[in-house]
């Protein structure tokens, strides 16, 4: 449970870190990749939290695929604010 606190502490300052950053370079993020992150931010401590509570969470299938969306979509969403913050460092 202590892992889910940790994880939606460091997720929340990973999405206002890169909201700063943006607004104070003038770099428009794209919109979905904010979702993605913003999905992320709040699936992924969650995932925790339900294992926590359930002994066999990793022996289920379904908890299974569904982090390794969570993690896939957050991923997405992180490499593309990424990839947007030098394609305008290379611009300037």
């Amino acid at each position: 449970m202590h892992r889910a606190h940790v994880d939606y502490a460091l997720m929340s300052v990973f999405n206002f870190s890169f909201y700063g950053a943006a607004m104070g370079a003038g770099i428009e993020l794209p919109v979905i990749a904010c979702w993605c992150v913003a999905i992320g931010g709040f699936t992924n401590p969650t995932i925790f939290v339900v294992a926590a509570l359930d002994d066999d969470f990793w022996d289920k299938m379904i908890w299974k695929v569904l982090s390794a969306i969570s993690f896939l979509i957050t991923t997405t969403g992180f490499v593309w604010i990424g990839y947007t913050f030098v394609q305008h460092y290379l611009k300037a």
